[in-house]
């Protein structure tokens, strides 16, 4: 049934999938190295901080996160599955297993069309601007969400 799909953490095996997902989200993502982002991928994988959100069999969307920096790395959804839920119930189930303590993020600045349901998403659970951050080829904004 459209619009229904599943959470479970990743596994080495997925990383290809992983990987499509990021491609067809590139124009909405920040440029990272490939190397970098295998490597960032394998390790989160491991440690068992990587989400998959699946249609039917079809790895629709990921969200990548950093227990020990307390930090959201990556979150994508692939583009024709938008608007069913997938980035909400990601970011929920990812900040449920995250320790206690605030998350950051980086991610575009206000203004900036690519960030525009990104930023929406993440002020809807609470995640607030705390700076500016030049970390990418592009203009950066950090967010954070408080959970003290």
């Amino acid at each position: 049934m459209p619009g229904t799909f599943s959470l479970f953490p990743a596994q080495q095996a997925d990383l290809s999938a992983i990987l499509d997902i990021l491609r067809a989200c590139q124009e909405e993502l920040p440029p990272i190295a490939q190397d970098s982002l295998t490597q960032l991928l394998q390790r989160n994988v491991q440690r068992g901080s990587v989400l998959l959100a699946a249609q039917e069999t079809k790895v629709a969307g990921v969200c990548v996160w950093s227990p020990v920096l307390h930090k959201i790395s990556l979150l994508a959804v692939l583009p024709q599955a938008r608007g069913l839920g997938i980035a909400t119930a990601l970011l929920k189930e990812t900040l449920r297993r995250m320790p206690a303590g605030n998350i950051t993020l980086e991610t575009f600045r206000d203004g900036d069309p690519r960030g525009t349901a990104a930023l929406s998403l993440y002020r809807k659970f609470g995640f607030q601007s705390t700076g500016l951050s030049e970390g990418y080829e592009w203009p950066m904004q950090i967010l954070k969400l408080r959970r003290e």
